[in-house]
């Protein structure tokens, strides 16, 4: 019957008309101006950076700041207590003149601005330590320095081009406001199986509570296995948990032994706790359900228990390490071994290689030794004595001469 019932409220429901539904959306309005973009080539960079310092660091008052200070050498041992952050022109030089080497992606400034924040760090690591009326000298020579350093920034047009970018970002407001919007087909089916899931879970929850009671109305069961199969669940008898609520005078009653909250009978204890009644304190009584139910899971928490395994002695332990070590050692000896034998086995192909390869020297020797007779037998050497007549050209070779010129 009650699924009849549901089955008449679905339909009813699929026939009624869904309204349209109203929702505030956040819509924002910009209130952009033009932007004014300028050509890469005029753009300030790093490259002007590096410029804008060397110009800086040719004049006279920047000489104290050209190089970190040697506190060591100045006697100064309170330096680096309250200057945490060291900063000097040479520094920063160094590092804006590796942009071209390494390339300027690739340096400690991304932007002029990062350029700018190390370059003010100089003067007030100046004014914050130096703060005593003797130190004035210094002060003013820093005081000099950034007033160039701020002409210099608006000579090479830094200052306009951050304003006209700080200028250009847009100013976004938001509205709420109620806005119309009709169901959609896909959304019509979405709610059609949100709604068929609710009442397939609604008839699962009925089915369950409906096997509970059955189960409370037959009373005493056997043990019965679960789905994990494992553990084991007994369903007590009334008896049985009479037994189990007629405490001893030192034992927990079930309700602590399960809450495991402060001692029992105290006011530590929870409300539920059997034994307040009795102690005078302020008890919640428990119905017969809930008595079935705490002395049922402390007996299936003791039967389902999982033993556990006895505590290692020191002797034990350290034997195990000593068995670890031991087998640790023998494969590393093992592999030596194999790592030996793989060692004679090259020494043994080397030593085949360098007896072949005298054989062959000896071989090479041999041929052209042989060669070498053999151009000796075949050579003649012609003796001529202290008396042999010179060469003479004959004079019809001679006259050839005078023949063509």
């Amino acid at each position: 019957e009650d699924d009849e019932e549901e089955e008449e409220d679905e339909e009813d429901e699929g026939e009624e008309e869904e309204e349209p539904l109203r929702k505030k959306v956040k819509r924002k309005k910009s209130r952009a101006k033009k932007k004014l973009k300028l050509p890469k080539s005029k753009r300030p960079n790093l490259r002007h950076c590096l410029k804008l310092l060397k110009q800086l660091m040719k004049e006279a008052d920047a000489e104290p700041f050209l190089e970190p200070v040697d506190a060591e050498g100045l006697g100064l041992t309170d330096y680096y207590e309250e200057v945490k952050h060291p900063m000097d022109l040479g520094t920063i030089h160094e590092a804006l003149q590796g942009g071209k080497i390494v390339g300027w992606d690739n340096i400690k400034y991304k932007s002029p601005l990062d350029f700018k924040q190390d370059v003010q760090l100089v003067w007030k690591n100046c004014r914050s330590y130096n703060d005593q009326p003797e130190d004035a000298w210094i002060r003013e020579m820093s005081d000099n320095c950034e007033r160039s350093f701020d002409a210099m920034w608006k000579e090479h047009k830094f200052d306009l081009y951050y304003e006209m970018t700080a200028e250009n970002e847009e100013e976004e407001e938001e509205e709420e406001e109620e806005v119309v919007v009709k169901p959609s087909r896909k959304l019509k089916k979405k709610k059609k199986k949100k709604k068929k899931a609710d009442v397939k879970k609604r008839k699962r929850e009925k089915k369950a509570k409906k096997v509970k009671q059955k189960k409370l109305k037959k009373g005493p069961h056997t043990s019965e296995k679960s789905v994990e199969g494992d553990v084991v669940e007994k369903v007590l008898t009334d008896e049985e948990v009479k037994q189990m609520f007629d405490l001893k005078p030192n034992a927990r009653c079930p309700v602590c032994k399960v809450q495991k909250k402060g001692s029992c009978g105290t006011e530590t204890s929870p409300l539920r706790c059997f034994r307040r009644q009795f102690e005078g304190l302020p008890y919640t009584p428990l119905s017969t359900s809930e008595m079935h139910k705490f002395a049922s899971m402390v007996v299936n928490r003791q039967k389902n228990k999982i033993p556990r395994t006895p505590k290692k002695t020191k002797e034990e332990i350290r034997r195990i390490q000593l068995d670890k070590k031991i087998t640790r050692k023998k494969e590393d000896a093992e592999k030596a071994f194999v790592r030996v034998g793989e060692a004679e086995k090259e020494l043994l192909v080397l030593e085949e290689i360098v007896k072949a390869m005298e054989v062959r020297e000896m071989e090479i020797r041999r041929g052209e030794e042989e060669r070498w007779s053999l151009r000796e037998k075949r050579t003649k050497f012609v003796t001529c004595g202290g008396d042999a007549p010179p060469l003479r050209v004959p004079d019809a070779i001679m006259g050839l001469g005078s023949h063509f010129f």
